[in-house]
This record gives C-alpha cells, sequence and structure tokens, in this order.
C-alpha cells in the first residue's frame, strides 16, 4: 500500500479557509467547448453591471455538503465506499475541494471513507499506465477519484488494474493484501467491507459504477466469471522498482452497462436511500444487503443483468452460459 501524505495537489479548505489555496483541475468533460464556457462564465446586464452567473450559485460549503451527507443516513464511525460523478454534482471548481472534507467532516475520527482508483493496466490496453503506487487513475472512473487519491493521507492498495483507495480509521487492514486477490473478489477490500457492515454511495452516478456488484458476480459463480474480455489481454503490469513485471488476471470484472437492471428489485425490497449531494442525485446502500439481494438475483438468471447495447463481452458471457448449460446437460 501507499501513502500520498504530503503529495496534494490540492487543498482541502473550510469556508474559505486557507486563502490563496490551489484548486484542482478542471473536469473537461463537464464544460462545453464554446469560448464563454471555458472562460466558465456568461454574462447577463442589469443597471450597467455585469453579474457572472457562477456568482450567482450557491456555494458549496464543507457544512452544506455535511448536512446533505447526514441527511442520506451517513453517520460518524461509518465505513463509506463512494462512487462520485463529479459533474452530475455541478459544484463549481472552488467548491470541489469541500467534497472530501465533507466526506472526512460526517465520517469523523472513527469512520473511513473507500473509493476506486482503478488503473486498467492490462497488458497491450491502449491509455493505460504501467500501475504503481502513483500511477494515475483511468479516466473512465471519472476526475474526484484522481483529486482525491493525491489528497494527503490517503493510502492506496496495490492491486495491478483495479485498485481501491482509503483514508480514515482502520484503512490499511482493509485495504492489505489486494494485490494478491481478484480485483472484486473473496478476501478483496470489497469482500472485507461488507463483512464489516460498510454502506456505498452513488453519488452523482448510477448502478453501472458500483463495483459491489461485480463482487456479486463472484460470489454467485456466474459462468462468464472467468471469460477473456473483448482485446483485452488477462495480463496486468506493474512496475516493481526499475522491473515491469507481467501479472496473470483471472477474473476482470467486466461490462457494468447492465447493472442499472438491478435497481427496481432493489428498490422493491426497500434497500435504496434516495437524497441529494450538491445538485446531483445520490443513492446510499448498505453493502452486505446489497450484496446479498444481487447475489439471489444472480443466481435466479445469470444473464439478466448484461448490457442489451450488442457489447461484444455481454454476447461473448450470452454464449458461454450456453456452453455452460449445454455440457452441464450432456
Amino acid at each position: 500500500m501507499s501513502s500520498t501524505a504530503g503529495r496534494g495537489a490540492w487543498t482541502l479548505y473550510l469556508d474559505g479557509a486557507n486563502a490563496g489555496a490551489k484548486t484542482p483541475p478542471e473536469d473537461d468533460r463537464s464544460h462545453p467547448k464554446s469560448a464563454k464556457a471555458k472562460r466558465g462564465f456568461s454574462v447577463r446586464r442589469k443597471r450597467s453591471r455585469i453579474t457572472t452567473v457562477s456568482a450567482l450559485r450557491q456555494t458549496w460549503t464543507v457544512q452544506c455538503l455535511s448536512g446533505q451527507l447526514h441527511a442520506l443516513g451517513i453517520h460518524p464511525g461509518d465505513r463509506l465506499f463512494v462512487h462520485t460523478g463529479l459533474r452530475a454534482l455541478r459544484l463549481p471548481r472552488r467548491d470541489v475541494p469541500n467534497l472530501l472534507a465533507a466526506y472526512l467532516h460526517v465520517l469523523g475520527p472513527t469512520g473511513a471513507l473507500f473509493f476506486p482508483t482503478h488503473t486498467y493496466s492490462y497488458k497491450g490496453e491502449k491509455g493505460s499506465p504501467i500501475f504503481d503506487q502513483d500511477a494515475p487513475c483511468h479516466p473512465l472512473i471519472g476526475v474526484w477519484p484522481e483529486l482525491a487519491r493525491i489528497a494527503p493521507g490517503v493510502i492506496r492498495s496495490l492491486h495491478p488494474t483495479h485498485a481501491i483507495a482509503g483514508v480514515g480509521a482502520g484503512v490499511r487492514k482493509i485495504l492489505a493484501g489486494h494485490e494478491g486477490t481478484e480485483a472484486a473478489g473473496f478476501g478483496s477490500p470489497l469482500g472485507k467491507l461488507q463483512q464489516v457492515g460498510a454502506k456505498v454511495l452513488m453519488a452523482g452516478c448510477g448502478f453501472e459504477s458500483c463495483t459491489l456488484l461485480h463482487l456479486a458476480e463472484t460470489y454467485a459463480q456466474v459462468p462468464h466469471l472467468r471469460l477473456p474480455q473483448d482485446d483485452v489481454i488477462p495480463i496486468a503490469l506493474a512496475r516493481r522498482g526499475r522491473r515491469i513485471i507481467e501479472i496473470p488476471q483471472h477474473e476482470m470484472p467486466g461490462c457494468s452497462d447492465g447493472f442499472p437492471k438491478f435497481e427496481p428489485r432493489l428498490r422493491a425490497l426497500g434497500l435504496i436511500r434516495d437524497g441529494a449531494l450538491g445538485e446531483g442525485h445520490a443513492m446510499l446502500c448498505e453493502m452486505k444487503t446489497l450484496l446479498d439481494a444481487a447475489i439471489s438475483m444472480l443466481k435466479e438468471n445469470p444473464l439478466g443483468f448484461l448490457c442489451d447495447d450488442k457489447c461484444a463481452t455481454c454476447d461473448a458471457a450470452r454464449r458461454e452460459a450456453v456452453r455452460f448449460v449445454n455440457a452441464s446437460t450432456t
């Protein structure tokens, strides 16, 4: 595991404290390409004055965001795994550092925060770095995990494709040994978290981002669990000192675009608590009850949560299921 203490490229601040602190990098995907949008403002004239729209927006202080998290059902001492879609939360750039500060403020000194820092460092994968302790997160998982990863005190697991980071009480024990397990398998940080009563929050994103459902696939032993993915070599690349080593990957979490299909059943079971974070929608679940329900659904219908978008990975999973059934009946 690695700690980024002392290497923070952006500063957490409370209601204007630490004036002049650096702000995080801009999420280019959340801004239109117009010239005015790039400058971050549009104007309206009134009494010969120019007022920026951004100045009229609410300031999302640590206290505001903390209140929303409390209302969702997050309490001091919780262990919380978060998926954060920063664009949907619509936080002004100046307020983005307050989000991590709010998570930590609500969880308190006895709680802990966890989040994905996946690199997808597969051999031959374009755009993916060779994994080491300081490798940046893959852009596919969004901007916020990379901003949080480089914050002071954050510790990262050493899984070469699906590393998880955390900060707070007991994170080292949860993250330890991830490099020796499957990405989302038995003994992984997700497996440990669901055993200790952790919660999972999807803020500004849906179940397509919920890595815990890949753990459900492992526990349910779906037929396509070890099926190679389209154009992905099941070997991870990691840096060990001056050497680059190859690490075989037996289970690679596949397509998750079909995971929102879980949501209606989960809602019917009363397992989702809805709320707001920033200007976005958030969903909170207890990890253990969510996992148990998902395992049950996957055992009933192992193919029911694959996507319907002519995805090569999901189509291959369906073919593998047919082959598995035919082989078991002969």
